[in-house]
């Protein structure tokens, strides 16, 4: 029988070949200690094979991280560099950027706040929202808080726009405004109906952000005071300092011409980060990537009712379902 597994994809390397030519960047201290040791485990060989097989295929860096239902079993692994420059391997305690990992986050939040009565997931997001920057998204006065959440909302997206890709490329390390990055998408139409069909798109996890900033006051701090510190997730940084650089943050890397030559991007990542808004952003070791993801299985952070909005599968009409915040992918796993 297959099974549907509700999946959020989870950071496992932010390089993509060893062969390279690096640019100096200044970087905080890429160094971690970490005494995490699973070597005693029953697979422990079979798994770091694994890595090391795509370690030499040229990933330059590389966190895996399994946990299995067999007597609770996890096992955490590694190859590789978390700096090429300097030397320094990859071990599991390093600190991986999670791109959009961070929407179960943003999500998870939004359906606290609703079943607090503090946003209702099926108003407009224009109840919350300026008129100023409603009535210039297309569907911005169409869309509710839910279809923002679970990516049906048809409102456009500007990383998909010529234009921002354009200014993106000539100016990599600008740091933009929201009212920048919208400007891109201001005056076009929503893609459909809200509610008719699926595009994923990071604005819609942006006026997330927004909206509950609008609520509380501060998405960062709820971020902290209901997730991050209530689960005791000391290698999680957003928008606080040492954020955006803690010491083992691993260095990105990006091979521009398909030809196993890198550059160092760090610092492209850095001006990404200090604008990403609960699409992305977050910054945080592979286990507590993991024990977020549990919390929320297990009903430590939402209610059944809450998880059960969360898992409310939208069909996209691919091979995925999405929730909200959240993939699901049939497979043959038991």
């Amino acid at each position: 029988m297959r099974r549907l597994i509700p999946f959020a994809f989870l950071p496992i390397a932010l390089a993509f070949s060893i062969s390279c030519i690096v640019e100096e960047v200044e970087r905080p201290e890429i160094h971690i200690s970490c005494d995490m040791d699973f070597s005693s485990h029953p697979k422990n060989e079979l798994y770091q094979s694994v890595i090391d097989e795509y370690i030499a295929k040229g990933i330059p860096g590389l966190v895996v991280l399994i946990r299995t239902p067999e007597q609770d079993s996890l096992w955490i692994g590694s190859g590789g560099y978390a700096s090429i420059e300097d030397d320094i391997p990859v071990n599991p305690c390093h600190r991986f950027h999670a791109a959009s990992v961070t929407k179960p986050y943003m999500s998870a939040v939004v359906l606290m706040l609703a079943e607090e009565g503090l946003i209702d997931l099926d108003a407009k997001i224009s109840t919350y929202l300026p008129t100023s920057m409603c009535d210039r998204l297309g569907n911005g006065n169409e869309a509710s808080v839910r279809q923002l959440a679970n990516q049906t909302s048809g409102i456009l997206d500007f990383n998909d726009e010529t234009a921002n890709m354009v200014d993106l490329f000539n100016d990599p390390t600008r740091i933009s405004t929201i009212e920048d990055n919208f400007s891109y998408i201001y005056g076009k139409p929503g893609l459909f109906e809200p509610g008719t069909d699926w595009s994923y798109s990071d604005v819609n996890y942006i006026l997330l952000a927004l909206i509950v900033d609008e609520v509380t006051g501060s998405h960062v701090d709820e971020f902290y005071s209901r997730i991050i510190d209530p689960l005791g997730l000391e290698n999680t940084f957003y928008h606080k300092s040492p954020y955006p650089e803690p010491q083992g943050l691993v260095n990105s890397y990006w091979d521009q011409f398909g030809n196993s030559r890198l550059t160092n991007v760090s610092d492209i990542q850095k001006a990404f980060c200090r604008e990403d808004i609960g699409c992305a952003g977050l910054i945080a070791s592979v286990y507590d990537y993991c024990v977020f993801l549990e919390a929320l299985r297990k009903g430590e952070l939402l209610s059944d009712g809450a998880y059960a909005e969360m898992t409310d599968w939208f069909d996209t009409g691919r091979d995925y379902s999405y929730g909200l915040g959240l993939y699901m992918y049939p497979t043959d796993y038991r």
